[in-house]
Parts: C-alpha cells; structure tokens; sequence
C-alpha cells in the first residue's frame, strides 16, 4: 500500500521519516520547492516545446537513452 501524507510543519515531516525508517519503512525524500524564477524558467523551457531538431541521429539517440536495466529472474 502506498500512502501521501501531506505536512506543513517540515520539523513533523523529519520526525515522521525518523519513524518510518526506524520501522523498516520506505520513505521518500523530500523534495525541495522551486523558487518562482526557476518555475519560470522551466516553464519557458517547456512552452518553447521540442522540435527533434537537435537529435542528428535518432537510433543512437534511442539507444543512449534506454539504459540496459537487470531484469527480474535474468542474469
């Protein structure tokens, strides 16, 4: 089961990690926020969109971007 807890106070969220880990618990880290100018700045990046045009070589572009992983019951 997966849970969100969502907390205000950072001090509660560092004492709950705190439990979490200390029962054997996953738990993510926490995510520090974006200032409005980085915000911003992502979001021109992103408005500007992708034309593919930087991409000289699409095969090999492919095959730098998925990474062999192990797989389950592979060796």
């Amino acid at each position: 089961m997966k849970y969100t807890i969502q907390l205000d106070d950072e001090q509660q969220y560092l004492r709950l990690l705190q439990l979490a880990q200390a029962l054997g618990m996953g738990a993510t880290i926490p995510v520090t926020p974006l200032s409005d100018e980085e915000r911003q700045h992502h979001l021109r990046i992103v408005a500007k969109g992708g034309s593919g045009v930087s991409i000289t070589d699409p095969v090999t572009w492919q095959r730098e971007l998925r990474a062999d992983r192990p797989l389950p019951g592979r060796d």
